[in-house]
Parts: C-alpha cells; sequence; structure tokens
C-alpha cells in the first residue's frame, strides 16, 4: 500500500491512532482541507503521541549505527521535538543529537524547521497564531522572532537560499499547494507556479538559480520538477514512480528524494544527477522514510523514519526517528541522528561559510622540462577542512585551461614544452565553500630541456662584458651574468649550433654540440694578429696541416672532443684494457672505509679503527696525513663530497645512535647533529641546492641547506632502492615493487624521480616480471654520467648469479638488462668518467676483477686485481678521469687498506706537435693561447708541458695543468717579441706513470691588450654657490699592462674644478692626468673638489665625462668612458597629507 496523504500538516504531531487509506484524511484542528491532489501519506493529528494501540506490536525499527561524536563538527543540526511536552517544538544540537538547546516553549505547534547556512537564522511553520501555519523566522539561539507570513492559510515547508536572503516555501492560499519565495524580512513574495494539481516540498540549488520541487501536474503522480528561481517554466527531470521531498546536494551535483515505485509498501531514499538521469536506490527501508537534507559534507541523506504498525486493516503511526544515510556506501551504515522515537525533520546546516586559502609552493623561476614537481596546500579557518583543489594552467600562447578538477592530491609531477607556464589554483572545504579564481597566474616558471653555461675570455683568460654566443635552436634565455660568464637555457636537447663573433677579434668556427644534458662550452676571443696557422685543426688540407707532429706517442685528430669547430687534436692514449691496479697498502687497522675525491683530485678517507673512527687526506700527487680523530673517535658509517668540496659523513657512537657531521675544506668536522635515522645508512649525496639525502633502511630523509630534517614517504610498496643525483640536478631513484596496495602483483623494477619540494615524478618502468612466479633481478648499484645517462647493476635473484646491467639513454628511453658476466658474487662497486666510461669491480669466486665499457659497447676482458679482499673495493674517479680506490685486505688477522689507482703505462713514449712563428717585434704583449684538456695525470706522473725553442738555444718548458673540462692555458712571449721560436706542445709518458692524454684546441699567438675603466663618482645634486666632492675611479682589468695612460674629466658650464689629488692640468673646462703605466689588475682614485657657480641654472641637470685611454693597442672600449649627471638645487621630502 502507498501510504501518502496531505502534505500541508503531515509533521503537526505523532497520532494516538490513525487509519491510513487511499482517500484523504479528516484535517486537523484549524488546518485547511487537504488538497486532493497531494501525495498520500499518513496524516500526523496535533495531540500527545502516547503508545500504538493495544495488543499492537510495532513494527520492525532500524537498526541504525549510533554516532559516536559529531560527524561534522563545523555544523549544527534543527529538528522538531515531542520530547520535552505534548507538542513538536524546535530543537537546536550537534549532528549527532548532543548538547541539544530547546528554542521554542509554545503550545501551539513548530514544525518543519530549516537551519540557514551559516547557522545564523531558523525558518520554521507554526500555527501560534491561530488554526493555520504560518511562517516564522528566529535566530539560532531562538531569539529575535519573528512572524513573516500573516493570511489564514496555510504556508509551509520553508527553505532557506543559499545566501540566507530568501526563503521558498508552500502556500494553499489558492486552495492547493504553489511554491512561492519571500524575502527573509517579509518583503517580496513572489508566486512561483500556478497549476490545479499540487506543487510543494521546495528545494534550492545550490547556486541559488533554480528551485526543484514536487508535482502532481502529470497524470496526477508525484514527480519532482525543476525551475528558475525567479520563475519560468518548470521541467520534470524524475523518473521514478512516486517521487517527492527532493533535496539538492551541496554540490549541485544530484537531488536526492524519496520515492514508493511500483508494488513497494514504504517510501525509500533515492538519489538521481541533477538533470534526473541515473536515479538509484540508496536504501531499501522497512520504515517509511522522508529525506530532509543532506549532510554538509554530501556524503549522508538526512532523513524522517516513520514507523508504523497495520491493525485491523488499518496503519498507525508509533514513532519517527531522525536518521542519516550514507549516499554512497552500504546502506547499512544508517547513523541516528537523535537517540529518542519522537523527532523528525532533521535539517544539517554548515557553520563554516568562509572559503579555504590555497597557494602553491613557490616554483622555480625556471624549471626543466622533463619534469618538476608542482605542490599546493590551503588553509581553512572556517574549521571544515580542506577538501579538493581545482587547478588550471596557461602557457604565453594558450588561455587558462582546467588541469585538474575536484582533486584531493597535494602535488604533482609535471613536464612542459618550453617558455612560460602559469598556474592558478582555487580549493573547497568539506562545507562546499569555494575560493574564487584569482585574476592573475598564482605561480609561473620558465621550462627549459638544459643548461649551456660558460665563461668567455680575452686571450689571457679575462671575462669579457655583455657576450654570449648564438645558440640554435632557439634558447628560453641566454644572458651574460658578469665577468664574462653566461648562462643559456635551452628549448630543446639534440645538436646545437654556437656561433661567437665580436668586433676587434678573429674567426672563431662554429661549434655543433650534441646536448644531451647540462653541457659547459667555454671561450677565449682570439686576437685578430693571430700568427699561428691552422689554428683550430680545421684546414681542408687536413687537420694536421701546418703542424710537425714527433714521438712514438699517437697525435691524432679527434671529433669526439672539441672546443671550438669541428676538430681538436689529442696526443697521447688513454687507457686501452688495465686501467685499474694495486699501487700500495695502507698500515692501519681498516674497517668500513669510505672513500671521496675532490675537484683538486685530493682524496678523503674516513674508517674505523681499533681507536675509533679516523680520518686522512692525500692531496693530488702527495702522500696521506698522520690518521686523525674524527670528532673524538666517532666512527663514521657512510661519506659522500659536494660541489664545494665539503665532506658530509654520517656517523654513529653510543650516545648518539646515528649523527650528521660535515668537514668544509681546510676546517675541522662540525659537532654531530642528532639525525633521524634509525640505522646509518646505504646510501649519501648532496644535490645542487645543498639538500643533504640520505637512504637509510628503505627510509628516505632530507635535511634542507639551513638544516631542517625531513623524512620524504617513499611511494607505496616499494624496497630495495638505490639513488644517485643525475646531470639534472634531480635524485634519480631505483627501486622494486611487489605489491600494489599490499595485493602481491609481478613485480617491477622502475625509475623514478623526486623533485624539490618532495614531489615524487611519474614511474617508469625498467623491468617487469611475466607472471607471479618470477622474480625479477636485485638491483645493486645506480650511478649517473655527465650526459644524461643511468646505469643499473643487477644480479640474477638466484645463485649462481648474472651481473646485468641496464642504462636510460638521454631521451629517457631504457635498455633492456644485457649480461656482463655469468657465474659471480655477490658484491660490486661502480664509477663513470667525464668520458661516459663505465668503471665495474666485481667479484668472481675467490677473485675480485675490474672490467670497463663505453655505454652500448662490449666490456672489456675482466682484469684479476686480488684474491684476498676482505670486502669489495670502492671506486672513485677524480677530476682528470684518474681511478682511484681502497679494499680491505686481512693480512695476520688484521685489516689493511689495499690502495688502487689508474694502471701504469707500461710503455714508455713521447708526443708532440710542433709549428715554428715568426713573431713581430711590433706585437703589443704577444701571449701563446691554446684550449686544452688533460687526462688522467692528475698525480703528474707524466710530463705534460708547452715548449718555446728559438734558434739552437736550449728550449723552456713549461707546464700545462688541467682536467677533463676544456680551459684556457696561456704564455707570456713578450720575451721572444721580435723572434722567430718553435712552439711545441709535448706529452712525454713514463712506463710507470698512468696513461696521460692531451687534448688541444684553438692554439694562438697574438697580442694581448688591456681592459681599462673609468668611473666618475661625483654627488648628483650640488646647491649654486656651494662646492661638492667626488671621486674619479679607473683602472685596467686586464692581463696585460697599458702603457701611458692618460684620464681626461670634462666639466660642463656651471662647475669647475677647484682642486684635484693628484693634480691635473686644466685647460678650461677639461682637466688631464697623465697616468704612466697603468698594471695589468690594478686600480686607482683621483679625489676631487668642485665649485658651483652662483648662477647655475636652478632645477637643471648637466653632466660630468670621464675617458681613460692609453697608448697600448685595446679591444674592449665600452667602460673606457663614463658619465654622471649633477642636479643643479636641492630636493627636500615634505610630510604626506591625507584627506578622508
Amino acid at each position: 500500500m502507498h501510504c501518502r496523504a496531505h502534505r500541508l500538516p503531515l509533521a503537526l504531531a505523532l497520532v494516538l491512532v490513525f487509519a491510513c487509506v487511499l482517500l484523504p484524511a479528516a484535517s486537523p484542528l484549524g488546518a485547511a482541507e487537504p488538497d486532493p491532489t497531494a501525495p498520500t501519506r499518513p496524516y500526523v493529528e496535533p495531540l500527545p503521541p502516547p503508545a500504538a494501540p493495544d495488543g499492537v506490536a510495532p513494527a520492525d525499527e532500524p537498526s541504525p549505527r549510533a554516532a559516536t561524536g559529531p560527524l561534522w563538527p563545523w555544523a549544527k543540526m534543527v529538528y522538531q521535538s515531542a520530547q520535552y511536552s505534548d507538542n513538536w517544538e524546535i530543537v537546536i544540537s550537534n549532528d549527532d543529537g548532543s548538547a541539544p538547546i530547546r528554542l521554542t516553549y509554545h503550545p501551539a505547534s513548530d514544525v518543519q524547521p530549516d537551519l540557514s547556512r551559516g547557522g545564523q537564522q531558523i525558518v520554521f511553520a507554526s500555527n501560534r497564531d491561530g488554526l493555520d501555519l504560518e511562517l516564522y523566522v528566529m535566530n539560532a539561539d531562538g531569539s529575535g522572532l519573528r512572524q513573516l507570513t500573516f493570511n489564514n492559510k496555510d504556508d509551509a515547508r520553508p527553505v532557506w537560499s543559499p545566501d540566507g536572503r530568501r526563503i521558498a516555501f508552500q502556500s494553499y492560499r489558492w486552495g492547493r499547494a504553489e511554491v512561492l519565495v519571500i524575502n527573509a524580512d517579509g518583503s517580496g513574495e513572489q508566486r512561483l507556479t500556478v497549476h490545479d494539481s499540487y506543487d510543494g516540498d521546495p528545494t534550492w540549488s545550490p547556486d541559488g538559480t533554480q528551485i526543484a520541487f514536487c508535482s502532481y501536474r502529470d497524470d496526477e503522480v508525484p514527480a519532482i520538477f525543476v525551475m528558475p528561481s525567479a520563475g519560468g517554466p518548470a521541467t520534470r527531470i524524475s523518473t521514478i514512480e512516486s517521487s517527492c521531498d527532493p533535496v539538492w546536494s551541496p554540490d549541485g551535483s544530484r537531488i536526492a528524494f524519496d520515492a514508493s515505485p511500483g508494488p513497494s509498501t514504504f517510501f525509500d531514499p533515492w538519489v538521481m544527477n541533477a538533470d534526473g538521469s541515473a536515479p538509484r536506490l540508496v536504501y531499501d527501508s522497512s520504515v517509511d522514510v522522508w529525506t530532509h537534507s543532506w549532510s554538509p559534507d554530501g556524503r549522508y541523506i538526512a532523513f524522517s523514519g516513520l514507523n508504523y504498525v497495520e491493525w485491523h486493516g488499518d496503519l498507525y503511526l508509533t514513532a519517527t526517528y531522525a536518521s542519516a544515510v550514507p549516499v554512497d556506501e552500504p546502506f547499512w551504515e544508517i547513523t541516528t541522528l537523535v537517540h529518542s522515537d519522537r523527532v523528525m525533520w532533521p535539517s544539517l546546516a554548515t557553520l563554516d561559510t568562509t572559503a579555504p586559502m590555497p597557494a602553491f609552493a613557490p616554483l622555480p623561476a625556471f624549471a626543466r622540462t622533463s619534469g618538476y614537481g608542482l605542490a599546493w596546500a590551503a588553509t581553512d579557518s572556517g574549521g571544515s577542512g580542506v577538501a579538493t583543489y581545482d587547478i588550471e594552467t596557461r602557457t604565453a600562447t594558450t588561455s587558462w585551461a582546467r588541469l585538474l578538477t575536484g582533486t584531493a592530491a597535494t602535488s604533482q609531477a609535471r613536464t612542459g614544452a618550453p617558455g612560460l607556464v602559469e598556474y592558478r589554483i582555487r580549493a573547497r572545504d568539506q562545507a562546499f565553500n569555494t575560493s574564487a579564481w584569482p585574476a592573475g597566474a598564482s605561480v609561473a616558471t620558465r621550462l627549459f630541456a638544459a643548461t649551456l653555461s660558460g665563461r668567455i675570455t680575452d686571450n689571457r683568460g679575462v671575462g669579457l662584458p655583455d657576450i654570449t654566443p648564438t645558440i640554435a635552436p632557439w634558447t628560453v634565455t641566454n644572458e651574460a651574468t658578469g665577468n664574462g660568464d653566461y648562462l643559456a637555457r635551452l628549448s630543446a636537447l639534440g645538436n646545437h649550433s654556437l656561433k661567437l663573433d665580436r668586433a676587434g677579434y678573429a674567426w672563431v668556427p662554429p661549434t655543433t654540440r650534441a646536448i644531451s644534458a647540462d653541457a659547459t662550452q667555454t671561450y677565449y676571443l682570439p686576437p685578430a694578429n693571430n700568427a699561428i696557422r691552422n689554428a683550430n685543426f680545421e684546414s681542408v688540407a687536413g687537420g694536421l696541416d701546418q703542424w710537425t707532429v714527433g714521438g712514438a706517442l699517437p697525435v691524432t685528430v679527434t671529433s669526439d672532443a672539441v672546443s671550438t669547430g669541428d676538430r681538436a687534436v689529442s696526443l697521447g692514449r688513454s687507457c686501452a684494457q688495465s686501467c685499474l691496479a694495486e699501487v700500495g697498502t695502507l698500515q692501519d687497522e681498516y674497517e668500513g672505509a669510505q672513500i671521496a675525491v675532490d675537484s683538486r683530485g685530493g682524496l678523503h678517507l674516513t674508517y674505523r679503527s681499533d681507536q675509533g673512527g679516523r680520518y686522512r687526506f692525500r692531496p693530488a700527487g702527495g702522500v696521506w696525513s698522520t690518521p686523525t680523530p674524527i670528532l673524538d673517535g666517532l666512527t663514521p658509517l657512510i661519506l659522500t663530497i659536494d660541489a664545494a668540496d665539503t665532506l658530509h659523513a654520517i656517523i654513529s657512537s653510543g650516545d648518539i645512535a646515528v649523527c650528521y657531521s660535515r668537514k668544509p675544506i681546510g676546517s675541522a668536522w662540525s659537532p654531530c647533529e642528532e639525525a633521524p635515522l634509525v640505522q646509518g645508512g646505504h646510501g649519501l649525496l648532496v644535490d645542487g641546492h645543498g639538500v643533504l639525502h640520505v637512504l637509510a633502511n628503505y627510509d628516505y630523509i632530507q635535511r634542507s641547506a639551513d638544516g631542517v630534517w625531513r623524512l620524504i614517504p617513499l611511494p607505496k610498496d616499494t624496497h630495495l632502492l638505490h639513488f644517485a643525483l643525475g646531470s639534472d640536478g634531480n635524485v634519480h631513484f631505483v627501486m622494486k615493487i611487489s605489491s600494489d596496495d599490499g595485493i602481491a602483483i609481478p613485480e617491477r623494477i622502475v625509475h623514478r624521480v623526486i623533485f624539490p619540494g618532495g614531489v615524487w615524478g611519474p614511474e617508469t618502468v625498467i623491468y617487469r616480471a611475466a607472471d607471479y612466479y618470477e622474480s625479477t633481478p636485485t638491483v645493486v648499484g645506480l650511478a649517473a654520467d655527465t650526459f644524461g645517462r643511468l646505469f643499473v647493476l643487477a644480479r640474477s635473484y638466484s645463485y649462481p648469479y648474472d651481473l646485468l646491467y641496464a642504462y636510460r639513454q638521454p631521451d629517457g628511453q631504457w635498455t633492456p638488462f644485457s649480461l656482463i658476466a655469468a657465474n659471480v658474487g655477490e658484491e660490486n662497486s661502480v664509477a663513470i668518467d667525464n668520458r661516459g666510461m663505465i668503471h665495474l669491480i666485481f667479484n668472481f669466486p675467490g677473485r675480485t676483477v675490474y672490467t670497463h665499457a663505453m655505454p652500448g659497447q662490449p666490456w672489456s676482458t675482466p682484469i684479476t686485481l686480488g684474491d684476498n679482499y676482505a670486502a669489495l673495493p670502492l671506486l672513485v674517479v677524480g677530476p682528470d678521469d684518474s681511478l682511484f680506490g681502497v679494499v680491505p685486505e686481512i693480512i695476520d688477522y688484521h685489516f689493511v687498506l689495499k690502495q688502487l689507482a689508474s694502471a701504469p703505462a707500461g710503455q714508455a713514449g713521447v708526443a708532440t706537435l710542433s709549428q715554428q712563428v715568426a713573431i713581430p717585434a711590433t706585437m703589443s704583449h704577444p701571449t701563446l693561447s691554446f684550449m686544452k684538456r688533460v687526462l688522467g695525470n692528475g698525480d703528474g706522473g707524466a710530463t705534460v708541458v708547452a715548449r718555446l725553442q728559438e734558434g739552437g738555444n736550449p728550449p723552456q718548458s713549461f707546464p700545462i695543468a688541467g682536467d677533463a673540462r676544456w680551459s684556457l692555458g696561456w704564455l707570456d712571449l713578450s720575451a721572444w717579441a721580435g723572434k722567430t721560436v718553435t712552439v711545441t706542445f709535448a706529452v712525454e709518458q713514463p712506463a710507470d706513470a698512468p696513461p696521460a692524454q692531451l687534448f688541444l684546441d684553438a692554439v694562438t699567438l697574438g697580442s694581448a691588450s688591456p681592459q681599462l675603466w673609468a668611473q666618475v663618482r661625483s654627488p648628483v645634486q650640488a646647491q649654486p654657490g656651494a662646492t661638492a666632492t667626488g671621486v674619479l675611479a679607473f683602472g685596467n682589468r686586464g692581463a696585460a699592462d697599458a702603457a701611458d695612460a692618460a684620464l681626461t674629466l670634462t666639466l660642463p658650464d656651471g662647475l669647475s674644478l677647484v682642486a684635484a689629488t693628484p693634480p691635473a692640468e686644466v685647460t678650461g673646462n677639461t682637466a688631464r692626468w697623465s697616468l704612466g703605466a697603468l698594471a695589468a689588475g690594478e686600480e686607482r682614485s683621483i679625489a676631487l673638489t668642485l665649485a658651483v657657480a652662483s648662477g647655475a641654472p636652478l632645477g637643471q641637470r648637466r653632466t660630468l665625462r670621464a675617458e681613460l685611454t692609453s697608448a697600448t693597442p685595446e679591444v674592449e672600449l665600452a667602460d673606457n668612458r663614463s658619465e654622471q649627471a649633477v642636479f643643479f638645487g636641492w630636493q627636500s621630502f615634505m610630510p604626506g597629507l591625507f584627506k578622508n
């Protein structure tokens, strides 16, 4: 039986005995005649509510889950209750019924309360002015009661608009229910529906633009319609039979309602989309359910549950309940809102009407196209808590577009195209308060693929002002950063054309660079009078045309390593097969050894002896220092070194389980700082931002540059971690994953990046098991080179082990695992040199071996290093690609430390490259300049020199030092001016020293010039008739002396020179100083006293001009001149006046 009666007075009181029939029941005392078109529901008399008739057993009550506390502490609930008297009163409480406050005390019935958003006001219906219902409004504390409607017909079911300014309700003034709206102060009443069928149960959309209501206008079947809140045509949206009591969800996407379709006896809660689509039963109840409101977070529907029994063919109402049912969870999780069977009409409303305040974590001014972290958060002062975020993005050429909608995430890894990218954000809280979009961007960054940086100098290494190379394809930025330095942010990886051209200098051959990661390109501009022929080895006749080659060691033209142009020359050879060998023993009790190499090739060693932790240092080519205690003998566990040559160590002691200390170059170890580590860790590195990264027992911890430690959550279900610092400045991880949220899945090995701010990049699969039964290889090492590649070493899962490796190519693609060696042991150590050569130590049963390979090339034949090692050697690469290592060995039951280093060449030889040059006597500061790379000679075992020989005189040799990076070398040849000399570059290789190799490019011999500068530092204002002081500063920042320098100062009208120190020669308005020679790097200044003419024009500016010249030819003249404007008069600042 569908039991639905007259909607108007349905909630006035519980009944003593009530017969439910299909025809309308008698009207309540003083109520309007029942609407014959209204939905038929049990009629509720305004009488005391005793128990059901004698002998009538109550029907099964729902078994709701009692709330254990307010579900929404930031909300309130109002309801009508018969707990306190024989009629209905209005009560306000928390959503679990706690802290109830009775608000009305009137013998009439106060029913159908609705609480405004924000919890400030309550509107309800009452018959306290007579027999009919009228609308009343009061404050949430019961004060300020006022009547809104005045007539002799029932006005009922009031609901607040979302902004609290209007009220929708249903009225029977025309003999049937119609929907009206009225302002909160009782003014502006407007009738919205005009129909001869029942129109009632209004509800507002969250934006206040629409009203949904229940109507019988379609074939006398109750259905839900929607119309504009300002009035207009109504559209049916419900398709379920007997649908009424619509309630709009807080986000506006859905409408809850109750319905009794088909043969169902009771009305149950349903939900549908706001357009009526996808209707769904929420809860199949055993009592009548009337929907009233949504929870303010949109998760529950609050309803009245009405319990009936049947007796002698009639239905009797025995109890009413206020409960809530989750919309998208199992229906049995019903929550009791008030623990009473004499309550109904629960209306929930948020107290939080304040939108959250979202913000992005700051983005760097520039980020990489390959990935960066975008992080955000919000504060919510209203108390409901942040729920979701919406994020939009745009570029310089696109409009705002939605990136994320309704996400609860607080970070995302981003990639993008080069150029500007902007983001803006808004947030919604649990109460569906949404912040506004900002008018502009919240954060922005400019994306680039990689950097190209370097220095541009003259032929003596002095930085040139305001110059950058011309780069194609286009760059995001390309700027001079001072003192000859430049920084370009490239738009793409791959081949780049580099050109450099400046007036007054010789031609620089264009260079094509294959850039796969951050790169450097250092230039010097060759002199215009260069006397070297085929200086860049670019001759079409052959790379060595005009040069003479000598010696048994190879002198070859190469295109693999060039400074400029397409070619360079190498002298000597690199190691071909065995690049590593034992070179000595350190006699001490060594355990837990750690080694690091600094930017000058110095070696740093920490270890644990029987006397505690010790530290030793060996400079390049020097000897080991005496062991010194580390912080009173604390034990070092792991060691690393940063770009500034500061050592960082995780240290263990009895008092502090794990601590952190650092040792800047030339300084002592810092006091041990307690670190949040359970165990010592197995990974340690420092990135370019000074952030320390520690892996310890599958925990990942960072220490910021300002000393703040924080634990970074690892991606779920990860283990067997290794990390390395990539050439992009990010920390790269390789990890194994064997489950997903605790559910077993086929194992996989993945690569991930963590971006600044703790944002994890997307997962890239390196290897995936075929099924649950296959075990992936065990990752045992990770290393990165300077070309954007990452190398993963792995061991097959079961014995006998295979040693495998895979690498990530610069384009981000991973190669499959390939075999290095079979039947290997469990240990390995890997290092990569500046050329990208992989150097690897691993062990076979009973012996330890070394091998090397270029990426994708075959591995060299393993060379046995030793057979009595107690652990695997630690291997590092020096700045000149020299190899160093240490390994503990047991001798006579003691640990000693074997030293490893680059293996000797094994064969002596010489390589020379010569050219005879005539140096003109008129050449100013003749200078031999060349770009160089020196590999493998960090300890100075080989002789790498430039020699000058005049005729049959003995040659003079000048050592050439350097490392794997291109750098400028130069020699002052002033002593050979006017002579013909032979310039020779030589590598002399002893058999017992590691092989050394010299790379040469851009060899020139020409003039060097000074770089003069002058600057006027006079007052910016001067008073007529007064004197003023100033300074003339000047100097020579070049590396060549300037002869016969002179400085002139030109004074404008109105200024005259009174005195100068030193004195000047004054002619008219020009002062001149003869300075003599200005040495390279010299700076001087002249103190000035100036007189201002009494007739100087007030309010005008005049300019002083200075110029510095010399007899020595100079190329860079821009800084030789300086100007300073002087204002004649006074400048003062008066108090500000403000007027309201």
